[in-house]
């Protein structure tokens, strides 16, 4: 589901292999590179490549044993629109390609819910000629892990000696609203920079904070890595200031940023086991996307914010934001998971433990939350006729008004022609090839009609929209003016 887990699984079959990733039957592919030479016959990509793909190919080649005959999707309990709208194409036509293998994994996936999803009806040898369900074979894959001792914030407040209550709603403000975050539930910094201190000085390390009963089973308390769950990269950037300017410690940490706008030569960093010289102690701030398909091999603690931004739709502009909110409990136990691998380790979770109840226990599948003109775009340029009927067979579909509403957004900005047998116009089929929101990719194509006079302004107003960190909007801006444009 995302480039840096395409890249760093790549890699890591390839040397399984004894090979270099693009150089023999290994390679990847991301929205911008291509990494895969003629040899290739295992190719990572994101979904949205896959998705392109697709339409690219046609009815005629999607799916065909000349383009594809295995296709493993991971992590499929994340139900991202484009994972939802893939698996539907796939029902849809494996009736046309009975030789397609389709494999979908993931460690913490509704399993029931694929089961019944994918279930073929088949005519029973009765009297009656009767009608059954087959459903697909279920494989669970036993993996060793290390036990992992959970934390929460009544022992951090008692090891640390912190009488004041946590920074967290009450479980009444939950009750009500239970997944909305509001100006009193902010990160607590100081807090977070204490934990890793007493992790530092403390003989026990990390063990520190988990029971005595299961302070036995660390191997090495002081060895590994830590690694933070933050919402986003306004947060990120704000604790990395708290751990090299505010502790008398600094100079022992290595402390990295990880999150998706990361060039992929600076995200490689997080995942050497190689301290630069001083260093003890290698600390990364990472947001959700090192909850899930990637591993960083040396962590041993986990310190959970339990919070993460969620796509939804903002229902004033209907437009994709970024909401900040509690995490469910699946992504809990992701993340809880990635202390682990290595030898035992520990998980804090900066949130009262009668609070967990309170919480979602998956998260809610994207597309019933977000704005369709995407997904709506691609239904259309992928060759299908009846748009509103396949998004109604998606695993959990978007309510009516949804589809209609994404449909007229669409006609208004001109990129539907129910005479076309795509149903597309010129400039919805170009709309439908970028990776952004139609109303954006308006600006940009017309300001690239229009060549200069609108292509800078156009530009400039792109960068702003899409920035998600107002703290860099200032900096957009500036660079820019300085540049004289």
């Amino acid at each position: 589901p995302r480039r840096i887990a395409a890249i760093t699984v790549a890699k890591r079959v390839a040397e399984e292999l004894g090979e270099k990733v693009g150089e023999g039957v290994v390679g990847y592919k991301i929205r911008g590179t291509t990494v895969a030479g003629p040899k290739c016959k295992l190719l990572f990509c994101t979904t949205g490549v896959v998705l392109r793909r697709l339409a690219n190919e046609g009815t005629k080649f999607m799916f065909s044993p000349k383009t594809v005959t295995h296709l493993l999707v991971d992590e499929v309990h994340e139900r991202g629109v484009e994972t939802d709208f893939m698996l539907t194409f796939l029902r849809e036509t494996r009736a046309n390609r009975p030789n397609l293998r389709v494999v979908l994994m993931s460690a913490t996936m509704d399993t029931e819910c694929f089961l019944k999803y994918f279930s073929l009806p088949v005519k029973v040898a009765t009297v009656g000629g009767a009608v059954a369900l087959k459903q697909p074979p279920m494989v669970v894959c036993p993996a060793f892990c290390h036990p992992v001792a959970e934390c929460y914030m009544e022992t951090v407040n008692a090891r640390l000696g912190r009488n004041r209550a946590p920074e967290a709603k009450s479980p009444d403000e939950l009750r009500r609203e239970h997944t909305e975050m509001s100006e009193s539930d902010g990160i607590d910094y100081d807090l977070i920079l204490k934990i890793v201190e007493e992790i530092e000085t403390s003989p026990d390390g990390a063990w520190t904070f988990a029971p005595e009963s299961m302070r036995a089973t660390a191997k090495d308390p002081h060895r590994g890595a830590i690694l933070v769950f933050l919402p986003g990269l306004g947060e990120i950037t704000q604790l990395m200031s708290k751990l090299t300017d505010d502790s008398t410690m600094s100079s022992k940490w290595w402390v990295l940023p990880l999150h998706a706008n990361l060039p992929p030569e600076e995200q490689q960093q997080c995942f050497s086991t190689t301290l630069p010289s001083g260093c003890t102690r290698k600390i990364i701030c990472s947001t959700n996307v090192a909850e899930t398909s990637v591993t960083v091999p040396d962590v041993t603690v986990v310190i959970d914010t339990c919070r993460e931004r969620r796509n939804q739709v903002d229902r004033h502009s209907n437009t994709p934001m970024l909401r900040e909110q509690w995490c469910a409990l699946d992504s809990l136990k992701q993340r809880r998971g990635r202390a682990g691998r290595v030898q035992p380790g520990v998980c804090l979770r900066l949130l009262p433990e009668r609070h967990l109840e309170r919480l979602d226990a998956v998260s809610p599948p994207e597309m019933q939350r977000v704005p369709l003109e995407n997904v709506y775009l691609q239904v259309c340029a992928s060759g299908i006729d009846d748009r509103p009927g396949f998004l109604a067979k998606t695993p959990d579909p978007p309510d009516e008004l949804s589809v209609l509403f994404a449909e007229a957004a669409l006609r208004d900005l001109g990129a539907l022609d129910a005479s076309q047998p795509d149903g597309l116009t010129p400039l919805g089929r170009h709309l439908a090839a970028l990776p952004c929101h139609p109303r954006l990719g308006k600006i940009l194509v017309l300001g690239r009609v229009l060549k200069w006079v609108c292509l800078k302004q156009g530009y400039v107003g792109i960068w702003v929209l899409k920035v998600r960190v107002w703290g860099r909007k200032a900096q957009v801006i500036t660079q820019v003016q300085g540049n004289g444009n």
